[in-house]
């Protein structure tokens, strides 16, 4: 994010250099700098529906799970997502079968499977399984680089108390995060669930 950083920087100077620099900047902090034709550069946005579509990871999230359904879509069906590239990691292991499917399907994770190496499992670990300061310290390692705010969920498995979640909004505070979401395992309200049940065989759109 500080490669990205700095080359928006270097690309707004030279707009600048063409067209003039913002209407406010002799105004900011830094218009003893080079001036700049932004105001702000970057952000890191909410990519959750577009990364579906694109099949590639929500922007700077760990996978939510490796398989899993989507609630609140195509018009109150349930889009049930396998992620393809987990799958051929699997494959290419010589272990995607019939076995290991089903295991996925239901609990969205390969983290109790012991059958696989330590190592696997390890690379293979989904959002609810890191800590959620661990997530924190993800984040607040990309705002640093990032003028606006950062898009990213911190998941809590679904005993987390209060102390917990003020503990975090505390130290993304202290660590300068411009925003943050948390969302507890089995909340009324969330929009993806871990697994995918046996009544949802296909995505009505595209089977």
């Amino acid at each position: 994010m500080r490669f990205v950083q700095s080359e928006s920087v270097k690309a707004s100077a030279i707009l600048a250099k063409e067209r003039g620099a913002f209407p406010n900047w002799k105004k900011t902090n830094q218009s003893n700098e080079i001036p700049l034709r932004n105001a702000t550069l970057n952000s890191i946005a909410p990519t959750g529906s577009i990364s579906v579509i694109a099949n590639v990871s929500p922007s700077i999230e760990p996978l939510f799970a490796l398989a899993y359904h989507r609630k609140h879509i195509l018009d109150g069906s349930p889009l049930p997502i396998m992620n393809q590239h987990v799958k051929k990691i699997l494959e290419e292991a010589g272990l995607w079968n019939e076995t290991l499917i089903k295991e996925l399907k239901q609990f969205g994770s390969v983290a109790h499977m012991i059958s696989l190496p330590t190592s696997l499992r390890d690379m293979l670990k989904i959002a609810i399984e890191i800590p959620p300061m661990r997530h924190l310290q993800h984040q607040l390692a990309f705002q640093r680089y990032t003028d606006n705010a950062v898009s990213k969920t911190i998941n809590l498995g679904h005993n987390a108390t209060e102390k917990i979640v003020g503990d975090i909004f505390m130290e993304a505070w202290k660590g300068g995060a411009k925003g943050i979401t948390v969302f507890r395992e089995q909340a009324e309200r969330n929009v993806f669930i871990a697994g995918i049940p046996e009544t949802i065989h296909h995505c009505k759109v595209c089977r």
